[in-house]
Formats: structure tokens, sequence, C-alpha cells
């Protein structure tokens, strides 16, 4: 029974809301994707408060999983007693809703944790793991041994006495020795083991060793760790790491299960050996400590000092990495926070060079193009099926999430904006597939949002110019003469968006580049936008900042072919020689450079001491660097590749290491909205950091649709409200800052940003 349990309009419990007569909901704590979590007061225990677990089935396609994975914690939590696992106190259903009643722990996740008070000690995050291991070997000793299967810094609660308590068993399974294969390949991107995804392959207690010490990774190094699976590094991070930490984590996260410890039990002993060195005692109180030996009767009380877990060599990286990279389907999250994942090495070459990201393309395109014809035929489910899987085995191709989320838009049945797209992600402009993580984000966020508002949803029309000269004209041609295309956004770079110009305005149908940055650009005509700034801010900021560290003399190099190139060039040199630098070399290479050997010769034979690389593409950018890694000439580069992009570091840290780079975008300068933004960009996609290109393009998209939403699907009018952004109205306040898409404003900051040891540094704020 249950009284004033929910209005129309919201789903949520009300405050006093009574379930079962005896629970009477005080607090709400937090959402997911599968219902809430609230606190509760015990009306038949007073003064006694739990948490109320909610589970509610929006998607009829996933209800028996997500109902399956409810019923599994609520019954592994019933026979379990253990100091770190919460106590279960009833399961109840109404309506279409299930309940699981269960202990309220008061404090933080250990991601939270982290995140608020950074790296902890290396003790403390030793006896973390020591109570993490405790409890897995608990688990892992039941009469049908039980394997977690998604331990994480998000399923992990530290509560007010500073002990863990492990949540969420939506994952969980028994352990059978003689069976194959697990029943479902899940888990969490970077935390799961490389057997947990495998179809022929079988969790076991290894598995959730591998799960602790990428947990205990994240807690060391304050990053996620990467999911390519033998890649592992803690001292790059923490170059003070104790050397038997070090080797104890790698150990657990050998990609080879044999490689690693065969139980919690032996990980229990060194895990101890460690906390017994004089560094780290006082951590745990001997009570504690005695607590541990009497569980483990085999573990010796007194080790040999000095002993450190055996670990060989990381294997090298996989040939290709598993199609297995998906995040966990539809799980029901007692912390309520999504996972925090990094790519760390997102799109590291393959064995024959080719991007991880465009081979999962290649992967995909069929599945994509049967997905398509199932929404033509009106066969939604099977559609949106085919779709999740591909979202959940792939989660860093945002070309599927788009379709998934176009998917989802037309089952609705609701009333629909759609808006072309013209990209480059194959080809050599194929970086043009970075704008779809921006789109595919901002669509995901306003139709959320718009569903709720019942407002019209948005789909998204995708167009592949595959770098073609040719297939971007027929493209923009094809849509131009659409009567039912209101506004298209794309293409990818400043010289793609002046060639399709001319048809643009003689249709006159309105085209918002996210990110042409060239000056030109907004002169080709009254219905060519950019959401960009002009580069020179960003490249006078690179110039101004060399000068000042001593350069006097520069090389300047740019794609001879590439509008944007020669125009970062010359602002460059402009910019160089107005503080009274010198122009050793200015010269233009072919557009498939490869070996720059002769360029950095000529370079250093006219004695400049900096280079400036207009270039905006990675390729070349890396390339140049290697080829001067080959000499012993060390002069500052400069370029003006995205910045944040791990792909930079493909070759090795080494080669990029002193690049100099420059940006309008920064997630931490940005304000929260800036933060959360790049939150849910990790968790979405498991990659680093989003760079200008996905935050412009998620600008460009939400931008687009208020414009829509002011002026309704007319050309002209759209035309004319972009037109008057900052000038009649307004200018747009974006994630990316504050813009206009008419005209140059220049009122976002420029950054200047260092390469240093894999990572990027901000060296200078211009605002």
């Amino acid at each position: 029974k249950a009284s004033r349990v929910t209005n129309a309009a919201s789903p949520r419990l009300e405050l006093g809301t009574t379930m079962q007569e005896r629970y009477r909901v005080v607090r709400f704590i937090g959402r997911g994707g599968m219902g809430a979590v609230y606190l509760c007061e015990d009306l038949r225990l007073p003064g006694k408060k739990w948490a109320l677990k909610e589970m509610i089935l929006h998607d009829p396609g996933v209800a028996e999983q997500v109902r399956d994975s409810f019923t599994r914690e609520a019954q592994f939590l019933a026979g379990l007693r253990h100091r770190s696992l919460p106590t279960i106190v009833d399961v109840f259903s109404h309506s279409d809703r299930q309940y699981l009643v269960m202990e309220f722990i008061e404090g933080q996740t250990l991601a939270q944790r982290v995140e608020s008070e950074g790296i902890p000690s290396d003790s403390l995050a030793l006896s973390w793991a020591l109570e993490l291991a405790q409890v897995l070997d608990y688990l892992h000793r039941q009469d049908r041994p039980i394997i977690f299967r998604d331990l994480k810094p998000e399923n992990i609660m530290i509560n007010e006495e500073g002990h863990i308590k492990v949540i969420d068993f939506g994952l969980a399974r028994h352990f059978e020795p003689g069976k194959r294969r697990d029943t479902q390949a899940s888990g969490t991107v970077g935390y799961a083991p490389p057997e947990q995804w495998e179809d022929s392959g079988q969790s076991d207690p290894r598995s959730d060793i591998y799960s602790l010490a990428a947990t205990l990774f994240f807690v060391l190094t304050g990053r996620p760790p990467s999911p390519i699976y033998g890649s592992h590094r803690i001292r790059p991070y923490r170059p003070d790491i104790d050397p038997g930490i070090e080797a104890l984590v790698l150990k657990c996260l050998q990609p080879d299960p044999a490689q690693r410890y065969s139980s919690a039990a032996e990980l229990i002993k060194d895990l101890l050996i460690l906390l017994s060195e004089d560094k780290h005692q006082g951590v745990l109180h001997n009570s504690e400590l005695t607590s541990v030996k009497e569980e483990l009767p085999s573990v010796r009380t007194t080790p040999p000092k000095g002993r450190v877990p055996s670990m060989k060599p990381p294997l090298s990286f996989p040939r290709k990495l598993p199609s297995l990279l998906g995040t966990s389907l539809v799980l029901f999250l007692v912390g309520l926070l999504l996972p925090f994942v990094n790519w760390e090495r997102t799109s590291t070459t393959s064995s024959n060079g080719e991007d991880q990201i465009t081979m999962i393309l290649s992967q995909t395109a069929t599945q994509k193009a049967e997905a398509q014809a199932f929404l033509e035929q009106g066969k939604f489910e099977e559609a949106i099926a085919l779709l999740d899987s591909l979202v959940t085995k792939y989660p860093q191709d945002p070309e599927a999430l788009i379709l998934k989320n176009n998917a989802y838009a037309v089952f609705s049945g609701s009333e629909r904006y759609q808006i072309p797209v013209i990209s480059s992600w194959h080809g050599s402009e194929r970086e043009g597939l970075q704008l779809l993580y921006g789109y595919a984000m901002a669509q995901s966020n306003l139709n959320r949002e718009r569903l709720n508002n019942k407002q019209p949803l948005i789909e998204l029309k995708l167009f592949d110019d595959r770098s073609d000269t040719e297939k971007l004209l027929s493209i923009a041609k094809e849509l131009t003469l659409d009567d039912s295309v209101k506004l298209i956004l794309g293409p990818y770079n400043s010289q793609q968006t002046r060639l399709i110009a001319p048809i643009a305005n003689s249709q006159g149908v309105p085209v918002l580049a996210p990110i042409a940055s060239d000056p030109q650009v907004l002169s080709t005509g009254r219905y060519i936008f950019s959401a960009a700034d002009t580069d020179a801010k960003k490249i006078t900021a690179q110039a101004n900042y060399l000068y000042d560290k001593g350069a006097r003399k520069v090389a300047i190099f740019m794609d001879g072919s590439s509008i944007v190139s020669r125009s970062s060039g010359e602002a460059f040199l402009e910019a160089f020689q107005e503080r009274g630098g010198l122009i050793a070399v200015a010269e233009e290479y072919p557009v498939n450079q490869v070996d720059f050997s002769e360029q950095i010769k000529d370079a250093r034979s006219k004695g400049a001491d900096c280079v400036f690389l207009g270039e905006y593409r990675l390729l070349p950018v890396i390339n140049f660097c290697e080829s001067l890694r080959a000499t012993d000439w060390r002069p500052k580069v400069a370029a003006q590749t995205a910045v944040f992009s791990e792909n930079l570091f493909r070759r090795g840290n080494e080669v990029v290491d002193g690049l100099l780079l420059s940006t309008y975008y920064v997630p931490e300068e940005g304000g929260q909205n800036s933060r959360d933004l790049s939150k849910e960009f990790r968790q979405t996609f498991g990659l680093n950091k989003p760079t200008h290109r996905e935050v412009t393009a998620y600008d460009a998209l939400t931008l687009a649709v208020k414009a829509i939403d002011t002026v309704g699907l007319d050309r002209e009018k759209i035309q004319q409200y972009l037109t008057d952004i900052g000038d009649k109205l307004p200018a747009y306040e974006g994630i990316s800052g504050k813009f206009a898409v008419a005209r140059t404003l220049g009122e976002r900051a420029a950054y200047i940003i260092e390469v240093q040891g894999g990572q990027y540094k901000l060296v200078e704020i211009v605002p």
C-alpha cells in the first residue's frame, strides 16, 4: 500500500509518501536512468532511517533485463552479512515499480571523495584496498562463489567512519566452475577485465581482483584507468609511488588472468606486508589487523620485510582493441553516478596504422545500415535493440549514439525537427568526427529535456562527405534543393564551408559551421554563419608567449593547399614581427607531407630558434615532431591542432613533449556548466576531455534548436535570427563561451597549453 505516491506530471515520489504503511519518504537523494533513491524513515522503528531504492521501467524492450538485475541485487544482498556490505531490509513492488529498502550509508562514493579531497595518502589508499580485498574474499568464499563484476569508485561508499561499503550488485553472478561463459558480457570501461567482455569467457575471482586494482589505480593517480589492456603505468602520474604498491597494482592489472593474484586471500597477504612497513603504520588499528588475520588464518603474521609482489612486465598493447568496450547496460545505480571513464589512448593506431575509431566505423557500417532499414520499415524495436547493442559495445562511437537518439525520437511518435549535419569522418579530414561527439551530447540532453516539456525532438540527418570535394558539393546541392531543409549544420572546416557557400546562398539555406575559423568565412554570403572565433587572438597569444620566453627567430611552415593553414601562418608572422621577432623561413609543404627532415634542416641552417606549424590536423603535427626527434635540435614548436586530444600521443609522449598549443576552451576554466559537460563527455564516450571542436558543435546545435523554437521552420526567419545575435539580440552564452555567429566578438579567452609528459598543461591565459 502507498499513499500520495506521485502526481501525473512527475514520476518522483512526493515527500511524505508512505510505502508499505512503514517507510515514509523524507528526502530525495538522487536519480539514475532506471529510477531514484530516497531517504525514508521507519515508522515501526522510530529514529531509524533507510535508503529506498526505486526502479521504474520506462522502456519495455529492456524491462526484463533491468528487472532481473534489480531482483538479483536483492537476492544477493539478502543472503550476505559483512561489515562492508549494506544490509537489505525489505523488497516490494507497487504498480510498475519495484523497491528495495536497504541500509542508508551516510558519506560519499569513492569517486566523489577523490574528486573533492584529492589523492589520499598511499597508506589510506592501501587500507581501502585491504577492506575491498576482504569483502571480495568473503564473496568469493561463499558456497556458491559470488563474482561482483562491477567494482569501481562509483560503487564504493566511504562512510562517516572512513570505512568502505560496496554497493550495486546489479551485475553480480555466481561463479560456476564448469560453465564456459558468463550469461552476459558487460561491465564498466576501464574497470572490467578483458575476459568479462569476451563471448567465450567467464569471469572468476581474478576478474574482481583486476577491478579492485583498476579502482586503486584511480585512487592513487586521480585518473581513471585506461581500458587499453596492458598499457597501465602509474609512475608518470605519481613519480613518488612506492615500488611495492606499483608492482602490486600492475600485477593485478595483467590482461591474462593467470598472471594476476590467484585469489583475494593471496592479495590480502601482500597488502598486509605493505601496510606493515613503517611508513604505512598507524592507518590500521591493531584490532583491525587482528580481525583480518583471524579471517585469513593462512596469512603469515610476521611477513619478511622488504618483500614486494612479483610482476612480469606489462604485456604489449593488443593488436586489436576488443569489440568489448561497452558500458554497463541499463543499470540502476545506488550511487546514481555514471561511470567516470577515460580512454587514455583513444584511437591508437592498429598494426596496419588504421585508427581504432576508423576501424569501429568500418565494422559497424553494415549494422547501422540495417538499423536504418528497420526504421524505414517501421520495425522500431529491432532498430533500437541493434543500435543499443552498438552503443553498449562501442561507447566511443558518436555516430551510433546519434542514430540511437534518432530511433528513439521516431519511436516516440513526437513531433521532430530534422536537422542535416555535414562533416567528415573518413579520409584526410576525418577529425571532423569530433563534431559528432558534440552533436550527440547536445541531442541527448535536448531530447531528454524536450520530451518532458512536450517539445519537438531533434533528429539529426548525418552526411559524411568523406573528405571528398565532389561528394561535399553533391550533398550541399541535394540538401539546399530540399524544401524541408531549413538549416544545415557543418561542414567541418573553413575551406569546406567556403566551398559550399555559393550553393547555400543561391538557395537561401542558412549554414551554421561550428568551427570554421577563417576570417573570410563570414564574408562569403549572408546565409553563412560560424560559431567559431577567428584564430587570430590565440595565434597572437602563441607568438607573444614564445617571444616573451626568449624566441627571436621563427620558422613558419604551412599546408599550401589549406586556406586555414596559410592564414594561420600569416597571422603568426604578423604577430611575431610586431613584437620585433625575425622570420628565418616561411614556406609551404604538400598536404600529405610525412617526412619533414628537409624543412627542419632548412630552418636550423637559417638560425631559427622556434617553429610555428600552421596546422590543425593531428597527423602532420605528429609527423613533424617525429622528424624533429630524429635530430639533436630542440627548438620550441607551436601548432594549431586541437587541445586535449589523446590521439596526439599515439606515437608516444616523448614525440610531442614541449609542443605549444592554444585554444579558446579549457573545461576547468569555463564554469560549472563546462565542467559538467566535460564530466558527461567522459561518462558517455569514455574519452578524456572534450576539445573546443566538440564543445562548439554542442553549442551550435543548441543554438540552432533555439533559433527554430524562436522563429519557426522558416529559412529567412532563421537567417535573420542568426544575423541579429550579438547585434540586435544578445550574444549567445554557450559552453564554449560568449559568441555571435555572423560576426566575431572576440570575447573568448585564449589559453596557452604546453604538452608536458603526456599531459596538457595550462601555462597562460589571455583574457
